[in-house]
């Protein structure tokens, strides 16, 4: 929902560091991480209300809950994603046969900082 309600900004961070606990009629209830009770304005909650009523089609309001538990945030979600991908990138990167002689060989090293994952290094090379 976040995607497709566009939510960028202050908006998309609330949006993205909450955890949705249900959608009852016209009430989108979700869990904030408190790291993040700071962006819980109006302003920004009301954007996110506007957005969302369009995408589902009625109005609704947002209500912000306690965690009753650890939350599991589409923010948590795709730093554990972009996490994975990177050490797939380096675990690639360590087993090519081709940088494996060039250390060898040459006494090369690789700088983990430089190793991107494919998508990541597409959507910068495009920038």
């Amino acid at each position: 929902m976040i995607e497709a309600a566009e939510l960028k900004g202050p908006a998309g961070q609330l949006a993205r560091n909450a955890s949705l606990i249900a959608i009852e009629n016209n009430c989108v209830r979700v869990a904030l991480n408190p790291a993040y009770e700071h962006m819980n304005a109006a302003p920004v909650v009301a954007n996110i209300e506007e957005r969302l009523s369009a995408v589902l089609g009625r109005g609704v309001k947002l209500r912000f809950e306690k965690p009753g538990a650890v939350l599991d945030t589409p923010a948590d979600i795709a730093q554990r994603e972009q996490t994975a991908r990177q050490q797939a990138a380096e675990r690639a990167l360590g087993e090519d046969p081709f940088v494996q002689t060039v250390i060898r060989d040459f006494g090369a090293r690789v700088i983990p900082e430089s190793i991107k994952p494919a998508a990541q290094a597409k959507a910068r090379n495009a920038e």
